[in-house]
């Protein structure tokens, strides 16, 4: 297959007048580079579920499994999350996703025929996804049933941020406990495994009082370093600022020994002003999950 340049593309995007002609801009091989703006897709899936819930995971899982935004994923999937256009069904049907070892979509070899979108799990620990989007003008129909020689399967990348929000989401929702999703973890290659746990840790308060401790230290003794910053603050919530601080301090990796000179110390109250927690101390950027990408802290 000849890979459209990405002028042809970009017009494809945009020229995609329902989501099944998106689905298939958006399957179909291209040759852009990974962009660093979430605000496009963001925009792209705005415009056809602004109004419209129906097909909306759909929709969102493709976006944020494209190459092309690989880089905006941390964004994309927090905008997506915090638009109310995907309901509790859909964000929990897409961290279910994002949780897989991996996700397939499966589509007709010939590009591609007019049917529902089914969504069924295999039993290797993938999803697989069928799409069959509207059938584009021109392209003749076929009677009798689709074979499954008819398919093609297309792997889709679930990006590391991707799998960090799901873990959190599924935490958060109760769809998992957290031991649950450290053995899904267990099963994933290390980097995989790391923003899993590293989302366990975002939501850690979620987790029982008995067992958050238990939680928290399986965090703060990863080997991972993204999974030990991301402990700090759940540790920070539990026995406050100043122990959170010193862990930090004796980490191996500068990064994060770098956290235990941004948590500033609580500050004196003035008169009728009431104490914030310990979690709320915290600076902006220790509170928030930190980028996906940083290789270097494992």
């Amino acid at each position: 297959m000849i890979l459209p340049s990405w002028q042809e593309t970009l017009l494809d995007l945009h020229a995609a007048q329902t989501p099944g002609e998106l689905w298939i801009v958006l399957l179909i091989p291209h040759s852009i580079r990974s962009s660093w703006d979430h605000r496009e897709p963001y925009r792209l899936f705005r415009g056809f579920h602004r109004e419209d819930p129906t097909d909306a995971a759909t929709t969102a899982l493709l976006l944020c499994t494209d190459h092309r935004w690989r880089k905006a994923t941390h964004h994309l999937i927090h905008e997506l999350d915090e638009s109310g256009l995907l309901d509790d069904h859909a964000l929990d049907q897409l961290a279910e996703w994002f949780l897989a070892a991996g996700v397939h979509v499966k589509v007709p070899r010939r590009l591609f025929a007019g049917a529902p979108v089914a969504f069924t799990p295999s039993g290797s620990g993938d999803a697989t996804v069928t799409v069959d989007p509207p059938r584009r003008e021109g392209v003749p129909s076929r009677s009798g049933r689709r074979r499954e020689a008819d398919l093609v399967s297309i792997p889709r990348s679930v990006w590391p941020p991707l799998r960090r929000w799901a873990a959190a989401r599924q935490l958060r929702s109760a769809e998992a406990s957290w031991r649950d999703l450290v053995a899904i973890a267990d099963e994933l290659p290390s980097r995989d495994a790391a923003m899993i746990v590293a989302g366990v840790m975002d939501a850690a308060d979620t987790i029982p009082d008995g067992e958050r401790t238990t939680a928290v230290e399986v965090g703060l003794t990863s080997s991972s370093g993204i999974v030990r910053l991301a402990a700090l603050p759940a540790l920070a919530a539990i026995e406050g600022i100043d122990a959170a601080r010193r862990r930090a301090a004796a980490d191996p990796a500068e990064k994060v020994r770098a956290w235990a000179t941004k948590a500033p110390r609580p500050r004196p109250f003035s008169v009728g002003e009431h104490p914030e927690s310990d979690a709320d101390q915290l600076p902006g950027d220790a509170r928030q999950p930190p980028p996906g990408d940083q290789p270097s802290l494992f």
